[in-house]
């Protein structure tokens, strides 16, 4: 999935690196990003090596590569950041960690040779994603569940969920465009802009998207439009000409499909300008191309051919300042002016530009190869070479693109065989039913009614004929309006009906005169000689340099002459010199020689030296480890002495205070018993003394009870 999230966020990576100049120079950008986060991570702490850990995660993932190494080398980043955030109480690192190592199992739901357990990684990537929404919730980190819904899009638009792509667009819009809560600093926030939130460019993408989404869903013209226009409004509010011309022609093809073709050239027409202002080049061209293609749909032959000469001008002159990287885009100029020459019926030129723009396409531009084909076919077509044309649409036998089922239908017509022309055509109308695409739609019914046309099926052929009157009339293709017009004219004349083939045929004579006007014709003849003069003052200047480099191969061969004997005279001198170096270098040798003997005996001394220094070294070591051991040995020799000692006083303490206690407790026994010796004959004689006091009293119930107690 990564590859092709790559090839559709071309934008944002370029947003990123604003100053960069093509794929290759970011792919650079992020490769030096690399190794210089590397060197912050061997001393970074704490929070800061999370995000360290994180930032190179989100670097590798971006790197291109075939066999995903760099997306493997960004997992375990991603492992290891995750890791420590969770022993931490950094939540907003965790999150991040959280969201890539959902991005890990993303990029791997391509079903790719190397991991095709598409089904599972979708799942973990889905576990995942949610565990990050939940801690940017918590945490209230709008950007942070942004992103999350951001990854999930992509996912979800690579696995054809069209729902679900849809409902991920509109919450990452929901949480990018919340206010930030603090001051953003730092790649993981994005922005350092004191005055914006720092999703503007995300905004943008995001809203672009949006309307291509209500495009393939065939939504309101107004809400398709709303949608652009807020596109519009984030990348114009970061004054970014760059990125804002990035999206006003993405934002153009978008129109050409699902509103008009005059809007969608109105914005390419800004895009061209702003491309102009950023010093890009290469986008400037490519939207060149764009608005070539979309001049050549709308029937403008005139500004095509404009537009067409200053995309060759400006293929030339990158192509001579950059090299054949930029070969491609030479390529697709040379192809469009040979589109507009076919449109003029000059078939041969337009075979000779085309022939040139192929020569500059690569093995991996294979789908503007295809548009190629398709073109070089249709000319074919035009000419009656049916067999040329059929060598050049076989590989759209099975699996034409939108351009070549409709060319390859065109060209079944022209066999008069319509049932394959209608099998071609109608699989291609089934494929557009869940898009709104107008443009590609009317052209097909048109092909659909010639074919119908040939059967004799009048009123199918009309039915076909009025849908791409209806679809065509809307994006306001006048190009193929004019194949329509002909088309009604030719069936309402079959069906009897001459009213209706005279105004339609009158249509198509006024829409084909005011389309191929004498001015049109005139600027292409006016190219040609251009281009035939600028052949042939090429030819001169050829010659001219011919002659020159032979001057100068003469004028060369005198001097060799001249040289020669010069150098004759001087080979004696040389040779005297030559035997002097040698013995020199004798000399030289023997120096040499003795220089590595002594160096060499120095070594050996060296190494001798530094064998006893290590015996010294180990015969100390040995020494002290004795000293040591003695000495730890002593101290706990005392120690066990000591504490022997002092347990046997402790001992014989508690024995001598076991003895006095038992002798105090004898000797109190001893003096109790005296007392009681001494108390019982003394009490005996006090209650007889009472008792006879109580006699004398004549108290004899007193007495009595005393004697009784007692």
């Amino acid at each position: 999935m990564r590859k092709h999230i790559i090839s559709l966020c071309l934008f944002t990576l370029l947003a990123v690196f604003a100053n960069a100049q093509s794929w290759i120079e970011d792919m650079v950008t992020a490769r030096q990003m690399v190794d210089s986060l590397k060197q912050e991570l061997k001393t970074a702490k704490g929070e800061k090596r999370i995000d360290c850990l994180n930032l190179l995660t989100d670097t590798y993932y971006w790197i291109w590569d075939e066999n995903d190494k760099h997306l493997d080398t960004a997992c375990l980043y991603a492992d290891q950041a995750y890791e420590l955030a969770k022993k931490s109480t950094y939540k907003k690192g965790l999150g991040y960690a959280t969201l890539y190592k959902a991005h890990c199992f993303a990029g791997r739901t391509d079903n790719n040779i190397n991991n095709n357990d598409v089904e599972t990684n979708y799942v973990q990537a889905e576990k995942w994603a949610q565990q990050a929404i939940k801690i940017g919730e918590e945490i209230k980190d709008y950007r942070l569940t942004g992103d999350v819904y951001n990854m999930l899009k992509w996912m979800e638009r690579w696995r054809g969920s069209a729902a679900k792509y849809k409902t991920n667009v509109e919450k990452a819009i929901y949480y990018y465009d919340k206010p930030a809560t603090k001051k953003l600093t730092g790649l993981l926030d994005i922005s350092k802009c004191d005055q914006c939130k720092g999703n503007e460019k995300l905004l943008g993408g995001l809203y672009q998207s949006y309307a291509q989404i209500l495009g393939s869903e065939r939504k309101d013209v107004t809400a398709i439009k709303e949608s652009i226009n807020k596109a519009i409004f984030y990348y114009s509010k970061i004054g970014n000409k760059w990125g804002l011309a990035v999206a006003y022609r993405s934002l153009g093809q978008v129109a050409n499909q699902s509103i008009n073709l005059e809007t969608g050239t109105e914005y390419i027409l800004k895009a061209v300008t702003l491309f102009g202002e950023a010093d890009n080049p290469r986008g400037e061209l490519e939207a060149l191309n764009d608005l070539c293609g979309a001049y050549w749909n709308m029937g403008d032959f005139e500004k095509g051919l404009e537009y067409s000469k200053k995309s060759i001008l400006t293929a030339e002159r990158l192509v001579n300042l950059k090299g054949s990287a930029d070969s491609i885009r030479l390529g697709q100029a040379y192809y469009w002016m040979g589109r507009f020459y076919s449109i003029a019926g000059d078939y041969e030129t337009a075979l000779s530009f085309m022939r040139k723009a192929r020569r500059f396409y690569d093995a991996d531009s294979r789908m503007i190869e295809g548009a190629w084909r398709v073109a070089m076919g249709s000319i074919h077509n035009l000419t009656g070479n049916y067999d040329s044309a059929l060598y050049y649409l076989s590989p759209w036998l099975n699996k034409p693109g939108a351009g070549g089922k409709f060319v390859l239908g065109d060209l079944y017509v022209s066999l008069k065989q319509y049932d394959n022309a209608l099998k071609v055509i109608n699989d291609a109308i089934k494929s557009q039913e869940t898009r709104n695409d107008q443009f590609v739609l009317g052209r097909y019914y048109i092909v659909a009614a010639k074919a119908y046309f040939g059967k004799n099926d009048y009123p199918s052929a009309l039915t076909n004929a009025r849908t791409a009157l209806s679809l065509l009339g809307k994006v306001k293709s006048n190009t193929y309006l004019i194949n329509d017009y002909q088309v009604l004219s030719d069936i309402f004349n079959k069906m009897g009906k001459y009213d209706s083939a005279f105004y339609y045929l009158k249509l198509y004579t006024e829409s084909k005169d005011s389309l191929l006007k004498k001015q049109f014709y005139k600027r292409l003849n006016d190219y040609k000689k251009e281009a035939e003069d600028a052949k042939r003052i090429g030819q001169i200047n050829l010659l001219q340099k011919n002659n020159l480099i032979k001057e100068q191969l003469l004028q060369e061969e005198l001097l060799l002459k001249q040289q020669s004997d010069v150098q004759l005279t001087l080979l004696d001198k040389s040779n005297e010199i030559k035997d002097q170096q040698l013995l020199i270098k004798d000399q030289r040798l023997k120096e040499q020689t003795l220089l590595k003997d002594r160096n060499q005996s120095q070594l050996t001394l060296l190494d001798k030296e530094n064998k006893l220094k290590d015996e010294r070294l180990k015969q100390q070591a040995f020494i002290r480890n004795a000293l040591l051991g003695g000495l730890l040995l002593f101290i706990l020799l005392g120690i066990f002495v000591f504490r022997t000692l002092s347990l046997k006083r402790k001992n014989e303490k508690l024995a001598i205070k076991k003895e006095q206690a038992e002798l105090q407790q004898k000797v109190t026994e001893l003096e109790m018993q005296a007392l009681r010796a001494q108390m019982n004959p003394h009490f005996i004689f006090n209650c007889l003394s009472s008792i006879n006091r109580f006699i004398f009293k004549n108290d004899n119930k007193v007495a009595s009870d005393y004697l009784t107690r007692f």
